[in-house]
């Protein structure tokens, strides 16, 4: 169980890091729409118009989801406290988001997203997980990480 434990946390700090990176990636985009790198939203054209049309907002916004989401993958590696809060912050953020978007917006909730946070809420929330970021510092290296 305690491998378990472990290996969650590394998985959880690289979820962290690559949306960090992804995040990154829509300020470029919305810097330079017309980049190849803006071929990602083929997907969602849509979602990238709106977007645009509030790019100065959208941009500031997701760079600083980005530094945000760098921050909390650098602590959480080093098992701090700051990188634990990060992310309880931001799961917690994308939670409200999913519960209350749909109705802000009238569209259909997605009952699967706001399970899913609510499920990694409960285990960032969970002694086991948040015993592993000592408040004031660092957990001893190797300290029930596997």
């Amino acid at each position: 169980m305690r491998r378990a434990q472990g290996v969650a946390l590394v998985a959880f700090g690289v979820f962290l890091a690559l949306s960090a990176s992804l995040a990154l990636v829509v300020v470029l985009t919305l810097l330079w729409p017309q980049s190849p790198l803006a071929d990602i939203w083929l997907a969602k054209p849509a979602a990238f118009a709106r977007l645009l049309g509030a790019r100065p907002a959208a941009a500031t916004g997701f760079a600083l989801l980005a530094a945000i989401l760098a921050v909390a993958a650098v602590r959480w590696h080093r098992r701090q406290r700051l990188g634990w809060s990060l992310a309880l912050l931001v799961v917690a953020v994308n939670l409200a988001a999913d519960v209350g978007a749909p109705v802000a917006v009238r569209q259909a909730a997605n009952p699967l997203a706001a399970r899913i946070d609510g499920l990694v809420l409960a285990w960032l929330l969970a002694p086991a997980t948040r015993s592993r970021f000592p408040e004031g510092g660092r957990a001893r290296l190797g300290e029930g990480d596997g």
